[in-house]
Order: C-alpha cells, then sequence, then structure tokens
C-alpha cells in the first residue's frame, strides 16, 4: 500500500502538495484561506514558514475567480514581497498560476 505525505523535506527544501479544503464549502475565498493554513501547518512541521516559500502552483477550477484567490493568498504572503514575489496580477486562462 501507498502512502501519501502531504509534506517531504529533502535536504534544504520542503515540498507540500495535495492541499484541499473541502470542509470550507464552495466559497472560493474561504477555500483559499483554508488551504493556505494547512499549507503554513505543514511548512511548520519542518520548522518552515510562508516566508520560505520559494513557488506556488494552484489549480484554480474557474478562471474569473484567480483575483479572488490572489486577493486572499496576498496577506499570507506580505512578508515575502521584500524578495521581489508579486501576487498582483493573475495568470493566463491556459496555465496555472505560478506564484
Amino acid at each position: 500500500m501507498l502512502t501519501f505525505s502531504p509534506s517531504r523535506r529533502v535536504g534544504n527544501l520542503v515540498f507540500v502538495s495535495g492541499q484541499i479544503a473541502p470542509a470550507a464549502g464552495g466559497d472560493i475565498c474561504e477555500q483559499t484561506t483554508e488551504v493556505l493554513r494547512l499549507i503554513e501547518e505543514q511548512l511548520a512541521t519542518h520548522e518552515a514558514s510562508l516566508q520560505d516559500v520559494v513557488d506556488i502552483t494552484a489549480f484554480v477550477k474557474d478562471p474569473r475567480w484567480c483575483v479572488d484567490v490572489l486577493e486572499v493568498a496576498r496577506p499570507f504572503f506580505q512578508r515575502t514581497r521584500q524578495r521581489g514575489r508579486s501576487l498582483d496580477s493573475p495568470a493566463p486562462q491556459d496555465r496555472p498560476m505560478p506564484w
């Protein structure tokens, strides 16, 4: 039987995957908030935080929700903006959102 690990440390890198928010219902803002909190929890188990995040790829079912997702995510990443990260514009509809 295969086991799934929501996060794994490899050297000085931490990989987090598969975070979803079914309890948040259909509201994209609530889902985004819950997923980012789950990511924070996973990072904390490896003594890391959202400040350490280098890349995020998110699947957003409806491209019209991208602006809402970015607005909700922005405060989670405020401390990383000085490193040149930007959450200001949604990605084109045919690609995942690379934050």
